[in-house]
């Protein structure tokens, strides 16, 4: 019984706190109503895009790359002229968001990146949880953080090994749904609480 309200206790109060977290969110976790940057600017720029950030700097740019079938001709990249490959990749959000997720890509015919590493932090700077996603080179993959309430305020994409890697049709705003773990933790709490019922209902004589 008292491993019992533990459990439940630590469920309910993940769910109020919103501390709970998927480790992955896919594109269609998200609302609909969600916006997807694609970083087509027709120039080197990064956009401008009201409430976010997007730092440009020889670390950060939007890159002209050869035409991909699903990139465009534009992605933001790692690294701007001069041959730079230790740059990383970072985003703000002037208003915390519940999800953040984009195409991860690796450079066809370069150096190998081995794979990015997508970190999610909160208005604090503190980190909130990461996700590694192995990448050879040409290969691409769509990675998200989702969580219980909105609190990513920062991301950042940082590579494995000195090489060049991008980002694009970056999607961020709110989950369609409940994750599946908020969705468990919802169980394990309901649970707990029919049991708890169950016990307090005094038996028939």
């Amino acid at each position: 019984m008292k491993t019992l309200l533990c459990l439940l206790a630590v469920s309910l109060g993940l769910l109020a706190s919103g501390e709970a977290r998927s480790a992955l969110v896919g594109q269609s976790d998200f609302s609909a109503s969600d916006p997807v940057l694609d970083f087509e600017t027709g120039s080197t720029a990064p956009p401008f895009v009201p409430g976010l950030g997007i730092p440009y700097s020889l670390e950060t740019a939007t890159f002209l790359y050869t035409p991909h079938p699903l990139f465009g001709s534009q992605v933001l990249a790692n690294e701007s002229g001069g041959g730079l490959r230790d740059g990383y990749i970072e985003i703000t959000f002037e208003e915390p968001r519940q999800a953040v997720g984009a195409y991860i890509w690796s450079f066809d015919g370069l150096s190998d990146v081995g794979g990015v590493t997508m970190l999610a932090f909160d208005a604090g700077d503190h980190l909130l949880d990461s996700v590694f996603v192995p990448l050879q080179n040409g290969e691409y993959q769509f990675v998200g953080l989702g969580f219980a309430a909105p609190q990513i305020a920062r991301v950042e994409w940082r590579h494995q090994q000195p090489a060049f890697f991008a980002i694009d049709n970056m999607v961020y705003g709110a989950l369609a749904e409940p994750s599946s773990g908020l969705t468990a933790l919802a169980l394990v709490a309901l649970a707990g609480l029919l049991a708890l019922r169950q016990r307090s209902v005094p038996t028939a004589v």
